[in-house]
């Protein structure tokens, strides 16, 4: 029940041909059914990925040759297999595809390719297939308000830690030992205040450093 909306995405984008085409391939249903047996969301995933892949390939034979036949020509050297993974990044790319999302279902792909008896060099993929750069998430610098409060936060936590640790045994605790945890508990605020300080001051040193530039 849970793929019936995604079946009807796939219906609607690629038409029952293609389906039909990508379905009867042995080769992919056999790698489907081997990602399922370590993680079933995984398989899915990966299933919906290399259907795009399969409707290229449909597009390139025009649907004249099996899915399956065709990864066959492609293990014996008949297609190239580089140019057709290039080629393969070049229509997710002009599909508008995600950076990301290119470099995942390129790579999958070529991993099917392998699965399936194709033999491609890493080497000779990361020379003649070229993908966009790996985008990573922008991390916005904290304010100094911020560094502050995430401080005294940390201070509070390590206070309750002191106040509400007890000791391991039933006895109650011997006087060298209160005057112990007195001496660690006042070391930890001093490395708090100081550790708070200088971050402040880096932080300080580096805001003057970028309105200099």
């Amino acid at each position: 029940m849970a793929l019936k909306p995604l079946q009807e995405k796939q219906l609607e984008r690629y038409g029952q041909d293609v389906l039909d085409f990508i379905r009867a391939s042995k080769l992919l249903n056999k790698y489907i059914s081997r990602k399922a047996t370590r993680s079933t969301s995984t398989a899915v995933g990966y299933k919906s990925k290399l259907t795009q892949f399969g409707y290229f390939i449909f597009s390139k034979v025009d649907g004249n040759v099996s899915f399956d036949t065709t990864i066959n020509k492609i293990a014996g050297g008949e297609i190239n297999a580089l140019d057709l993974v290039a080629d393969y990044a070049s229509y997710l790319t002009t599909e508008k595809a995600k950076a990301n999302t290119i470099r995942a279902k390129v790579k999958l792909a070529r991993r099917f390719l392998k699965f399936s008896g194709v033999d491609i060099d890493v080497e000779d993929f990361r020379e003649q297939v070229s993908l966009p750069r790996l985008q990573r998430p922008e991390f916005k610098a904290l304010e100094k308000t911020e560094v502050v409060e995430l401080l005294s936060i940390t201070n509070s936590c390590s206070r309750c830690g002191l106040a509400l640790s007890k000791p391991s045994s039933s006895h109650p605790p011997a006087m060298s030992s209160i005057k112990t945890n007195s001496k660690n508990k006042k070391s930890a605020e001093t490395i708090d205040a100081k550790a708070e300080s200088v971050i402040l001051e880096a932080q300080a040193e580096s805001t003057e450093f970028v309105c200099c530039r």
